[in-house]
């Protein structure tokens, strides 16, 4: 066994238990089971890790067996654990989720899609528009393009039109505002050397 890397272990040991209580304390409300449960599982991946760093065969097959023995010994328990694990993260994933649909007031049924459009005219000079559909609606959203764009830098212009897009329609929960901050964003960005974007809503 190689001494030099127990330190490290142990204080990985000790990092991930600070974080779960961490976790626990300040982020998701987990049951102290639910904390042994994560601790459990991280010890053993360790020092499953460990064992194999040292090299030791005997060690492995005895970790293996006395593991496989824990496992049959305790798998009602196990199983217990982990669904009230299962169940607890459901329950988090919910409460978050429809807290972000309530805040913003979002339909979660409602379907959109959006394309983009470009038009290469030269390397140097492109056409930009976009196309939303809102299956709600049965409606296509359309704008006139940004016709003859100094193009210094594309990279990224997908993501500026995304980005100003949720931005619209978070904003103004409309699809045709969406539309427009997004081909806005997008053109701003083709003049601009790098992926990101710094403007404001007057420019």
């Amino acid at each position: 066994m190689n001494k030099k890397n127990v330190p490290y272990d142990m204080l990985l040991i000790l990092f991930g238990i600070i974080s779960i209580l961490l976790c626990y304390a300040f982020a998701f409300p987990f049951t102290i089971d639910i904390i042994f449960l994560l601790v459990g599982v991280m010890v053993v991946f360790l020092l499953l890790s460990w064992i194999i760093k040292s090299g030791n065969k005997k060690a492995f097959y005895a970790f293996l067996i006395l593991f496989i023995v824990f496992l049959v010994i305790t798998r009602d328990s196990l199983v217990i654990g982990f669904q009230n694990l299962y169940n607890q993260m459901t329950e988090i994933y919910s409460t978050y989720d429809n807290y972000y649909f309530q805040k913003y007031n979002l339909d979660r049924y409602t379907n959109y899609q959006m394309t983009t459009e470009r038009t290469v005219i030269t390397p140097k000079k492109h056409n930009f528009t976009s196309i939303i559909y809102s299956a709600k609606n049965d409606t296509y959203y359309r704008e006139n393009p940004y016709n003859n764009i100094d193009v210094v830098d594309r990279i990224g212009s997908g993501d500026a039109y995304v980005s100003g897009a949720l931005y619209g329609y978070l904003k103004h929960g409309d699809c045709q505002k969406a539309l427009e901050y997004g081909n806005a964003m997008a053109a701003i960005k083709h003049s601009v050397i790098g992926d990101m974007v710094f403007t404001d809503l007057v420019r």
